[in-house]
């Protein structure tokens, strides 16, 4: 019947403030008929004396009793431009943006400078790039609750993302990990066969690859043959990984199951787990997987 906005500046609000022990700023005050109100069980709010008082207020707020802005912000994206390969990290800082945090103020920072030497020098960092986010960032469950996992926080209360993904340049080697060479080895011949490309999808978009070089080589060439001898292949299409595949752990497990480790290349194996056809090097046949037409 009656709804009004006060400052909090106003007598009438610092009265609400100390009355109902406010906290955080904007809040909601709710009176009348508090009983059917209550029947709807309001998430975040809590029946203080006469009113219900909202309590979950999001950052960013104000801070009742000091009058201060708590939520803003400010990250720090510290990069390699000699990194060309690296992730762009200044996507975390926007998707966060669009999850609700309240980023000010965004400061970026290439390693190689003074500012960039004194945070690795300060934090300890192994890895770039990285995002530093202040100590604000206490307030969004969508940081704090990540970092217990990929990150620590410091004693001057900052942020610090540590478990970022390959590719990035090893502080300590100079050196950037998670770079791959793939060889594709398909066989044109067989036209029912699978798209060998499928495993491009697969590196890329299930464990984050980085694909340097990409060959093609045709099993009924000569290099082709080389290869099928030296590694053993008994199933085409089929695909070679080389390269720092140690820098992708999720990647090393997997192929636990899929395939074999051969000298240091990474040869896939399994081809009937993508539930195509392909061809049998041994007999020539296609074999189609059961369930498959």
């Amino acid at each position: 019947t009656e709804e009004k906005t006060v400052a909090a500046s106003s007598d009438e609000a610092q009265e609400a403030i100390e009355r109902y022990n406010i906290s955080r700023l904007p809040a909601v005050v709710l009176k009348g008929e508090l009983d059917a109100v209550a029947k709807l069980n309001p998430a975040g709010f809590e029946r203080v004396d006469d009113a219900l008082v909202s309590r979950e207020v999001p950052a960013p707020f104000i801070d009742a009793e000091s009058g201060l802005l708590e939520g803003r912000v400010t990250a720090t994206v510290l990069s390699a431009a000699l990194c060309t390969k690296c992730q762009n990290v200044s996507l975390v800082v926007d998707q966060l943006k669009q999850g609700g945090v309240f980023v000010g103020d965004v400061v970026r920072v290439d390693v190689s400078s003074p500012e960039g030497q004194a945070l690795v020098a300060k934090y300890s960092l192994k890895r770039v790039p990285t995002v530093i986010f202040s100590e604000d960032a206490k307030w969004y469950p969508q940081i704090v609750q990540p970092f217990a996992s990929v990150g620590s926080v410091e004693a001057d209360g900052v942020y610090v993302w540590r478990e970022v993904s390959a590719p990035y340049l090893d502080v300590l080697t100079g050196k950037v990990r998670g770079l791959l060479d793939v060889v594709y080895l398909n066989d044109s011949s067989c036209k029912t066969c699978y798209d060998v490309l499928t495993h491009r999808g697969i590196l890329q978009g299930s464990f984050g690859a980085s694909l340097e070089k990409e060959s093609f080589i045709d099993v009924s060439s000569a290099e082709g043959k080389r290869l099928i001898a030296d590694f053993s292949v008994t199933k085409v299409p089929t695909v070679l990984v080389r390269g720092d595949v140690d820098a992708y752990p999720g990647l090393v497990a997997a192929w636990t199951e899929v395939g074999r480790v051969v000298n240091g290349t990474f040869v896939f194996d399994n081809v009937g787990l993508l539930g195509q056809p392909y061809r049998d090097v041994v007999n020539g046949t296609i074999v189609t997987p059961t369930g498959q037409q």
